[in-house]
């Protein structure tokens, strides 16, 4: 599995199911050649144009190699300063089932400390985790956890400080536990305010019996010194939903 280190994108390498690796690049937002060696991934970037330039050689992102690690759509975010956070799920690393971990990296993609937890719970899978880092550095990493809400998924997150260090303990971010609430996405403002959205599986709710597969998308807002957690549907369920962006927010 790979990532750009300007976290525009990632790709994921079906040789290596075992790791995480990370490339550094600069001005890249395109690849050029599916086997070019300066291209960051295997895969046509997204928006701009120019080729992605490697900035030294990959390196292995997870320290605990043993089963399997492996990342999500969203598993890289940058400072406004180029400091980064790379996050991955990791099976029976945390003693119960997958766990989420993380790991941080200055803006010339040193290392800094040690791969950490996410999570506070250990019980069961968390996987699909997903984060965002604001311009300061402080970042938010958010998950789904199995039946730790009581019902099938739910969706739980925490805030780091710019060091890594814990902004409280991991919060549930859905109110609706019934059935399954799955694949998390975030995004931060410019004073790191977070907005999380995820999907909501009614399997047996008749009132979303128009979207398909019985899914919706659902959204909360939190703000970076509060324990509040307001939340609202979006004005009509829609089809699953994986990213979001919005003005003057990195994620």
């Amino acid at each position: 599995m790979y990532s750009t280190y300007n976290g525009v994108d990632s790709a994921l390498n079906a040789d290596d199911i075992s790791g995480i690796k990370a490339i550094y690049s600069a001005g890249a937002v395109r690849a050029k050649d599916a086997y070019d060696a300066a291209a960051a991934n295997e895969t046509t970037l997204s928006s701009g144009g120019g080729v992605a330039i490697k900035l030294g050689a990959e390196r292995l992102v997870n320290a605990a190699s043993t089963d399997i690690q492996q990342t999500s759509d969203r598993s890289v975010g940058m400072s406004a300063l180029g400091a980064s956070v790379v996050t991955w799920a990791s099976q029976n690393q945390d003693g119960s089932g997958w766990g989420v971990f993380a790991q941080r990296y200055a803006a010339d993609g040193a290392t800094l400390g040690a791969a950490f937890q996410v999570n506070g719970t250990t019980l069961g899978d968390q996987i699909d985790p997903v984060v965002a880092v604001d311009p300061a550095g402080n970042f938010w990493i958010a998950w789904t956890s199995a039946s730790q809400d009581g019902s099938g998924y739910g969706i739980y997150a925490r805030h780091f400080d710019l060091f890594g260090n814990p902004l409280g303990g991991e919060f549930r971010v859905n109110s609706t536990t019934v059935n399954d609430q799955s694949a998390p996405s975030v995004a931060t403002d410019l004073v790191g305010n977070a907005i999380f959205t995820w999907t909501r599986n009614s399997r047996t709710a008749t009132a979303w019996a128009s979207t398909p597969n019985a899914t919706a998308c659902w959204v909360c807002r939190r703000a970076a010194s509060s324990a509040s957690t307001p939340r609202r549907p979006m004005t009509k369920p829609i089809p699953r939903s994986r990213s979001i962006a919005l003005p003057g927010t990195s994620s």
